[in-house]
């Protein structure tokens, strides 16, 4: 994806199972009017019948907190993801660098 000059998302096949590990992966189109989902479709070919993703995430309450528009798009969020994972048929999903973390009192407010 273009979200990180040089991200790469990876697939690790064990007798054991399947991990896929997308980091900062996002959907490469970062106009909202124009994508239907953040996620990014190469990962959801990789991640097919995975055993584990482990994929970061953007919660959606940033969309309309003042957080830049520009940072917020070029993030997947956590609902997104949680759809894609369940089109690609994961068994379990690892939702890592989730902002604002859990347990905060609020989001970070961005001037």
């Amino acid at each position: 994806t273009t979200h990180i000059n040089g991200q790469a998302s990876y697939r690790v096949v064990t007798p054991a199972g399947n991990v896929v590990i997308a980091g900062d992966a996002s959907n490469d189109e970062t106009d909202p009017e124009l994508r239907p989902y953040s996620t990014n479709d190469n990962v959801e070919k990789l991640a097919g019948n995975a055993t584990i993703l482990v994929h970061s995430a953007i919660h959606p309450i940033y969309q309309d907190s003042g957080f830049p528009a520009r940072v917020y798009n070029r993030q997947s969020s956590a609902p997104d993801i949680s759809r894609m994972a369940k089109r690609a048929e994961v068994k379990k999903l690892i939702i890592t660098h989730l902002m604002p973390p859990l347990g905060a009192d609020a989001p970070f407010i961005f001037p």
